[in-house]
């Protein structure tokens, strides 16, 4: 997935999707203001936008004493150190769950590592008679009481296999939404031209056909044969047939090029990033080592070794995961900093509104973090008034899969949470515009437009890994003089983090 790229995806239980966010002490809005009070209105005659707006004052009256001096800020907001500083471990995950529609996307196709029966081969066209060798095979059909060695040739539309294991197919592709098993589809492996010997009365077609399968260098171990049209043995120049059930092992297999698998279960390595869509029904994922209390709808896996088998998926061993999102909050814990782009003390009139800037960073560089609220108090245990506004956009991967899957239950899931998401952003906006005006210009009906309050810098909704930026808090003084202690507190649905600063209200 590109970092930066995203989508409008929403998810109704998720309640930090707003586009704007706005706290207040409530003393604000309804104490009635003296005449003093009211020279320091919202702007107080400034700029909000300015870093330094109300810091220093011309009046000199006993009234209005002047200002204290705002000291200044150096260097680059978002510091150059911040960038590619990020941890080489974090905590690994592992999970074990059963459930339906399971879809695994990835951009590079996996390592299959081995199979287990019960096996289902379906041969593609060979162009002549579909047929799967087994070189180098030893084979007992048990009868003979002792194993033919020699090369194993099976024809017809199909094989199974009931019982044994396939390990060392290689690069391969998986699907696991079929419901008897995971459909595996092998890529071409290298070719050296070299082809096992049939024998003086082979069937030209048959040699045919095995000149245009694919070779695989992998290992049979016990596999039971219970599913063929026709198969034979060739032992030192003789063909012995075959009949009925038998059990063969081999290191080398030729089959049709466009042959499939399916599987009872698949273990896979991938190298790259994969994305785990389910809907869940039991089972257990753990975040370093501790339990989750909820599971996963869509879980970014990075590198994962899995074993996939129908309605059911697991690791085998921990690994990292940037995001795993159940029915209503984020899983994975995820951290996020915060840093003031100011003077280390900030100067304030009484009421005065202005608008501070602050970096941000997710600083190790492993998992999304997902905003959910975002607070302004002093020591006191004042709330201060205080507004930013939302980047509402998601990584797009979230919306592919939506539309990839609409019949999907987890993606109709989606489709509903971008639904609700637009209808609740659209109605808690227009509400924070007419609070932000104290209602003085509140519109009468839903036909005119609201006031739009001043635009922020958005703070990102949805931080993927290793994410920095800037934002903008818009921040109202408290009436009353004083030294304040101000922890602006933002909550995630998977991280907390906070920044104090000292404020001088004069």
């Amino acid at each position: 997935m590109a970092t930066g790229t995203r989508s409008t995806l929403r998810t109704a239980p998720f309640t930090w999707v707003t586009a704007s966010i706005f706290t207040c002490s409530c003393g604000i809005f309804f104490d009635e203001l003296s005449d003093d009070d009211a020279d320091h209105g919202m702007d107080d005659g400034v700029d909000a936008g300015s870093e330094t707006d109300g810091v220093e004052g011309s009046a000199t009256d006993a009234d209005h004493p002047p200002r204290l001096e705002e000291g200044g800020f150096e260097g680059p907001c978002v510091p150059d150190a911040w960038a590619g500083l990020f941890e080489t471990e974090g905590a690994p995950i592992e999970f074990a769950l059963v459930g339906s529609e399971i879809v695994l996307t990835s951009g590079q196709a996996p390592v299959v590592e081995s199979l287990r029966a019960p096996l289902e081969l379906a041969f593609g066209n060979a162009g002549g008679d579909p047929i799967v060798v087994f070189d180098q095979a030893v084979v007992d059909d048990g009868v003979s009481g002792t194993g033919v060695a020699g090369t194993v040739v099976i024809t017809g539309p199909m094989l199974l296999a009931s019982a044994g294991t396939v390990t060392g197919i290689g690069i391969g592709t998986l699907s696991a939404l079929h419901p008897s098993g995971v459909i595996v589809s092998p890529q071409d492996a290298p070719d050296d031209g070299q082809r096992p010997d049939l024998g003086p009365d082979a069937e030209p077609l048959h040699v045919a056909a095995l000149a245009a399968a694919s070779p695989f260098d992998l290992t049979l171990e016990d596999l039971q044969v219970t599913g063929y049209e026709a198969a034979y043995v060739v032992a030192d120049g003789a063909v012995v047939p075959l009949a009925g059930p038998f059990v063969v092992d081999a290191p080398r297999v030729y089959w049709p090029i466009g042959s499939s698998i399916l599987a009872e279960e698949v273990s896979a390595q991938y190298e790259g990033v994969v994305l785990l869509a389910l809907e869940p029904l039991e089972g257990e994922l753990f975040d370093g080592g501790q339990p989750v209390a909820e599971l996963p709808l869509v879980t970014w896996l990075d590198r994962p070794a899995l074993r996939v088998g129908p309605n059911r998926v697991a690791t085998e061993g921990p690994f990292l995961s940037r995001y795993a999102m159940g029915r209503s909050r984020s899983l994975l814990g995820s951290s996020v900093e915060l840093r003031i782009c100011h003077a280390e003390t900030l100067v304030f009139s009484p009421l005065q509104t202005r608008v501070l800037t602050l970096a941000y960073r997710q600083p190790d560089g492993l998992r999304d973090a997902a905003f959910q609220s975002i607070s302004v108090a002093s020591t006191d245990g004042r709330m201060w008034t205080s507004r930013i506004e939302l980047d509402p956009l998601l990584p797009t991967t979230l919306q592919e899969q939506a539309d990839t899957h609409p019949d999907a239950t987890w993606a109709r899931g989606l489709v509903n949470f971008i639904e609700g998401w637009t209808e609740a952003t659209t109605a808690i906006s227009r509400g924070l515009a007419c609070a932000f005006t104290f209602g003085f210009v509140c519109p009468d009906g839903d036909d005119d437009p609201p006031p739009a309050p001043t635009p922020l810098a958005r703070y990102p909704g949805w931080m993927e890994p290793g994410d920095l930026g800037t934002f903008e808090l818009e921040l109202t003084a408290p009436p009353e003089p004083g030294t304040y202690e101000v922890t602006i507190h933002i909550t995630g649905q998977n991280y907390d983090t906070s920044i104090s600063t000292p404020v001088v209200v004069r």
